[in-house]
């Protein structure tokens, strides 16, 4: 095999210069001539309320105001800042009961923070002085922390769209009874030895990335909608942003800027229809949206509170008969990726072990939370979390070492991947569990630790978990690559791959500099 001469090998970043010496440009860092400043005022009276009476008077007076916008300024067409409902089929989309029922600035308050108008200024401090001189009128509504107030009969509906606050279950139509697996759990209950069930809560959780999200947008003089965003994903929101004002998808340009960190934060829209509705408003005129770090809390979308419950059965000598779960999510106010972490987590479910049976049902309620979406694993971490939990509990009851168990069980090359969709086509785990264990004396250590007696143990501890790349079989990814050859013999490539401060471009550019066998200095 040829030796490579550039991919592995360790080199200098391709962007780290400029992020060392401070002259990346993020999108905070954006200045043009004759900037205006926006702020969106929010709700921070209620939870949940509806808005009766909005008086933006006051606030258009300021000096240095340059425009007022309520929910009746702008756009009355809803979207869904998410983006994953692009990524499915419009078939798969409406099996899933995807649904876009956000609004620019809302007059049915969901969550404490809720935005419900705009203003625009010429410095960010007037913007702020005038945004706290909005008069507002409200009309309170019950709040509903968690999926059992939510569902509650009487309980105040988020969308019509979503009759019982449900905003997901597994549909039918993919999963029969609402659920995913296979085999039968309940016939293989009866005949374990051993059953054992719990219940399990993960909480809320946010990213808190390096950069708050920060948006540029301008209306330019030729008709053309430009948007410089901090997102993730550029290319959908494009779409989604054309959509949403109806414009040519060739009239608007999404920019996307350097990425401070993104671990779920940026997956889909954040601000970018409310900095977009602003820019239509002043046309000819920047206007720029800084978010701090309290506001980016509560509008990009945090890990998912939820409730678990999980039962599993064995044979006496480990060998795992059935699984059985469901997940109950806290959606928060608005819907964004409702249907795809109470999928995800199931399916993760199917990924690690050998359970000859299996099921798995999930669901979201709405809840007066700010929005939840995307954070690190998508699911998985959570699913993970209350598995191993359960394959300890097993194997100290049936007094089996549980490494050995997880040497024994765990998915290989040839099994089956998440949904049965392809086959592992390798597996290095017990060699990993191997080295694992020489490293920390696991062996040592579990003797050692066996016949303790007080209420101060110490104790040493195994888990494993597995996941994907990309979501086949549900989203089929694709991508493009342009690369240019120019006029000096240097090479310019053009990829649609976000680079969040993990390297991408750098192994993009090592990958193009490797094919092309030119030296990596001359790719661009």
């Amino acid at each position: 095999m040829t030796e490579l001469k550039t991919v592995g090998k360790s080199i200098e970043r391709v962007d780290i210069k400029a992020k060392v010496l401070g002259t990346a440009v993020y999108a905070a860092d954006i200045k043009m001539p004759g900037m205006l400043h926006g702020k969106i005022v929010r709700c921070f009276e209620h939870a949940h309320a509806r808005v009766k009476h909005l008086d933006l008077a006051a606030a258009a007076a300021v000096p240095g105001v340059v425009k007022v916008l309520g929910p009746k300024d702008v756009t009355s067409k809803t979207y869904n800042q998410s983006v994953i409902d692009l990524m499915a089929s419009k078939t798969e989309g409406a099996m899933l009961g995807d649904i876009e029922e956000q609004h620019i600035f809302t007059e049915h308050v969901k969550f404490w923070g809720d935005g419900i108008a705009g203003i625009i200024a010429v410095s960010e401090e007037i913007a702020e002085r005038a945004a706290k001189l909005v008069k507002v009128e409200y009309e309170p509504l019950p709040v509903y922390i968690t999926p059992e107030e939510s569902g509650h009969p009487d309980a105040e509906q988020f969308t019509p769209h979503k009759p019982g606050n449900r905003a997901f279950q597994l549909p039918e139509e993919m999963f029969p009874g609402n659920a995913l697996g296979w085999g039968d759990v309940d016939k293989a209950f009866e005949e374990a030895d051993l059953v054992i069930e719990d219940t399990f809560y993960t909480p809320k959780q946010k990213q808190c990335q390096m950069e708050p999200n920060s948006y540029v947008a301008l209306y330019d003089d030729n008709n053309r909608l430009n948007c410089w965003t901090s997102g993730q994903m550029p290319k959908l929101v494009h779409e989604k942003i054309a959509r949403l004002f109806d414009l040519p998808m060739s009239r608007v340009t999404i920019n996307q800027t350097v990425v401070g960190g993104g671990f779920g934060a940026r997956l889909g829209m954040v601000l970018e229809p409310e900095i977009c509705a602003m820019a239509l408003a002043v046309p000819g005129r920047p206007v720029k949206i800084q978010q701090p770090r309290e506001e980016d809390w509560l509008t990009s979308p945090s890990r998912h509170p939820a409730r678990y419950w999980m039962k599993i059965g064995f044979k006496k000598d480990g060998t795992p008969l059935a699984v059985d779960a469901k997940s109950v999510n806290f959606k928060g106010g608005y819907y964004l990726d409702g249907s795809a972490l109470a999928s995800t987590t199931g399916f993760w479910l199917q990924g690690m072990y050998k359970f000859e049976n299996l099921r798995y049902k999930g669901e979201s309620y709405f809840t007066n939370q700010p929005v939840c979406g995307a954070f690190r694993g998508y699911g998985n971490p959570q699913t993970n979390f209350v598995l191993e939990q359960m394959i300890e509990r097993a194997c100290t009851q049936l007094n089996l070492d549980p490494l050995e168990w997880r040497r024994k069980w765990h998915k290989e090359t040839g099994d089956m991947s998440w949904l049965n969709a392809t086959p592992y086509t390798s597996c290095a785990l017990n060699e990993c569990l191997d080295r694992g264990a020489e490293a920390i004396g696991w062996a040592e250590k579990r003797k050692k630790y066996a016949n303790q007696t007080g209420t101060k143990r110490r104790g040493i501890g195994v888990a494993v978990g597995n996941h994907t790349s990309g979501a086949f079989p549900m989203i089929l990814e694709h991508t493009t690559c342009t690369v240019r050859l120019n006029e000096d013999a240097s090479a310019t490539v053009l990829v649609a791959c976000s680079d969040m401060g993990q390297g991408a471009h750098t192994s993009l550019t090592q990958i193009a500099a490797e094919t092309l066998g030119w030296p990596i200095e001359d790719v661009r």
